[in-house]
């Protein structure tokens, strides 16, 4: 099992901009205008023909009942940053940016809608490419034989995690999302350095939680209203007891922030390496022998 932190707050470049329109002091809005402040769109919330004298995302900060500004969404720009994977950025045939990396060996793409993710990593330093890999996202796991071959619909993986990329001090790390002419889109990027747990025990406890409704009327109908759910992971990883120090210590500094835990790091992981981009909530640990421990976890996603 793995952690990894994303260390990515933006892009050096990218195909695509912010051309949201921004608020200004000096404009006057009416109710439900939109505007974007920094990398976000907040709708206004106030009089008709009327303006706040503190930007969008200071007035957001007041009380519920003394805002005019309402946050409703991140830009398409950041959307894939703002540590959500419900919201998704997009860009008609391809996504293309370059980030700044230091010593990255890791990259996870989540929420992804596309054919195929080139990486490369080029060494500022020296200017030579040192590393390059295509993914294919094509899903043949439901390919068995020739009639499934020839009948099953086609389905594209939703995510990539590699985690083989060199270590470079000074670099930068271009990725082209490719959805061969329809819209490419991404909800979500993690890119840094891992930290390895312990190996992932068998066990894994895989649940949703589910926050659709579901209503029954007197008369005995019942009206179901699709809404998201959540990952909730539980399982038991096996480390040096040695080590029990160090990763108490990791766990406490990284209490509530958001983590792409890998329970399943292997290169060619049938079961997607078991992702999940969330929170621990539960933290334990077992010492029954000198050489080896266990921590117990309940990992819980975010939208």
């Amino acid at each position: 099992m793995k952690l990894l932190q994303n260390k990515i707050t933006d892009y050096l470049s990218a195909n695509f901009n912010e051309d949201e329109i921004q608020w200004e002091s000096s404009a006057t809005y009416n109710y439900a205008d939109e505007v974007r402040d920094g990398h976000f769109i907040y709708k206004y919330a106030g009089e008709d023909g009327t303006n706040t004298d503190e930007m969008p995302n200071k007035d957001y900060q007041k009380l519920p009942t003394e805002r005019k500004w309402v946050k409703i969404r991140p830009t398409n720009y950041y959307a894939m940053l703002d540590g959500e994977t419900q919201t998704q950025t997009q860009n008609q045939n391809t996504i293309e940016i370059t980030l700044a990396t230091n010593n990255y060996d890791a990259l996870c793409l989540l929420g992804i809608d596309a054919k195929s993710v080139t990486v490369k990593l080029r060494d500022t330093d020296s200017g030579e490419t040192v590393y390059t890999r295509t993914i294919d996202l094509s899903d043949i796991t439901r390919i068995v034989d020739f009639y499934s071959y020839c009948f099953e619909e086609i389905i594209f993986k939703s995510s990539i995690y590699i985690d083989d990329i060199p270590l470079y001090t000074n670099a930068t790390m271009q990725i082209v999302i490719d959805n061969d002419g329809g819209v490419a889109s991404c909800g979500r990027l993690v890119c840094g350095r891992t930290y390895y747990i312990g190996e992932t025990g068998y066990g894994i406890n895989l649940s949703q939680e589910s926050y659709s409704t579901k209503e029954t009327d007197v008369f005995g109908n019942t009206t179901l209203v699709h809404k998201n759910s959540l990952n909730i992971d539980s399982y038991e990883v096996f480390v040096p007891t040695p080590s029990i120090p160090n990763i108490r210590r990791k766990f406490k500094e990284l209490d509530a922030v958001a983590l792409l835990f890998i329970m399943d790091e292997s290169e060619n992981s049938i079961m997607e390496n078991l992702l999940n981009f969330g929170y621990y909530e539960n933290f334990s640990i077992v010492i029954p022998d000198p050489k080896i421990s266990t921590v117990s976890l309940q990992i819980k996603g975010i939208l």
